[in-house]
C-alpha cells in the first residue's frame, strides 16, 4: 500500500470520516460549452450549489458563476464531498452524517483539509 493510501486509511478511521465524491476539475472543465448545464459534470451540484461556491472561493452560486469562477482563477483541482457520522450520545451511526466540500489542488491536501473539518466542531 502506497504512503498516501496508509495515510488516508489511518486519518479516515482516527478521525471517522469518509470521501463521498471526487471531481478532478481538471478532467471535467474544458467539456462544458455554452449548452451544457454544470450540474451535468458535477451532478451533486443539483442540491449542493452554495456549498461548492463556498469551498472554491466564489461569491455567487449558479452554475454561471461557479464556471467562471474555476476558468478565471484556474482551479483545475479536486473538489472533494468529505463526510462524518453525527456524532450522538452513545457513538454514531453512518445513517445520520453531515458533511462539507473541500477544494484541494493535491490529495495530501484534501486530506488535511479533510481532517481538520472533522476535528473541529460542526453543528449536528
Amino acid at each position: 500500500m502506497s504512503s498516501l493510501n496508509e495515510k488516508a486509511s489511518a486519518l479516515s478511521n482516527r478521525h471517522t470520516f469518509k470521501i463521498g465524491g471526487i471531481y478532478w476539475l481538471a478532467t471535467l472543465i474544458h467539456h462544458w460549452d455554452d449548452t451544457d448545464d454544470l450540474t451535468d459534470c458535477i451532478g451533486d451540484l443539483y442540491t449542493d450549489h452554495d456549498q461548492i461556491a463556498e469551498a472554491i472561493g466564489c461569491k455567487g452560486s449558479s452554475d454561471d458563476e461557479i464556471l467562471n469562477h474555476l476558468l478565471i482563477n484556474q482551479l483545475t483541482g479536486l473538489l472533494i464531498k468529505v463526510e462524518t457520522p453525527v456524532m450522538e450520545c452513545i457513538g454514531y451511526s453512518w445513517n445520520h452524517y453531515s458533511y462539507t466540500w473541500i477544494y484541494a489542488e493535491s490529495l495530501e491536501d484534501a486530506l488535511e483539509a479533510a481532517k481538520n473539518w472533522v476535528t473541529n466542531p460542526r453543528p449536528q
